[in-house]
């Protein structure tokens, strides 16, 4: 069975098309959470954030994958932050850690959306709590590297000698 693919010729103004084709695909397979994330981006990118959420929010019942629904959360997480939209987009982030705590980029955007809250130090704990699920989790390193290289210095040279072990070859 062949899965429509909307990217092909469908042009700009064709953004409609795009979202039926990406629906009919997501109900063929409703892992599809490439599809579902297209058709939250287009939403988004239109300025229909609580739409793109609301749709993201209405398929989570169809998935029983707990990294399914953990990548659902992360989406709208994206979605709210992009809108500047910061407290619900924590609440969703934070969901998405809950539901699925190996769902590594959750701690990014979380710690992202704390520090543009202002949150530093739960910024901090956060990236600090990802590590705990995964030691070897490089951008927590490089980020706690980067966050902590004025206040702790020597904790930072910690972190970023740790990227350096886990990715010695992007360094150079």
């Amino acid at each position: 069975m062949k899965i429509p693919t909307p990217d092909r010729g469908i042009r700009l103004p064709d953004l409609d098309k795009a979202i039926d084709a990406y629906r009919k695909s997501l109900a063929l397979d409703p892992r599809s959470l490439g599809s579902l994330e297209r058709i939250a981006a287009i939403m988004s990118a239109r300025g229909e954030t609580a739409k793109a959420v609301k749709t993201i929010e209405e398929h989570l019942p169809k998935l029983e994958n707990p990294l399914d629904q953990a990548t659902c959360y992360r989406l709208m997480g994206q979605h709210l932050m992009q809108a500047n939209e910061l407290s619900d987009a924590e609440s969703k982030l934070t969901t998405a850690i809950k539901t699925e705590p190996r769902e590594m980029s959750s701690y990014l955007l979380l710690a992202n959306v704390q520090l543009r809250r202002e949150m530093r130090e739960q910024a901090i704990a956060t990236l600090k709590k990802s590590l705990e699920v995964n030691a070897n989790f490089l951008n927590a390193h490089i980020e706690l590297g980067v966050l902590e290289r004025q206040q702790n210095p020597a904790q930072a040279a910690e972190h970023f000698k740790a990227a350096l072990d886990i990715a010695p070859r992007r360094a150079t």
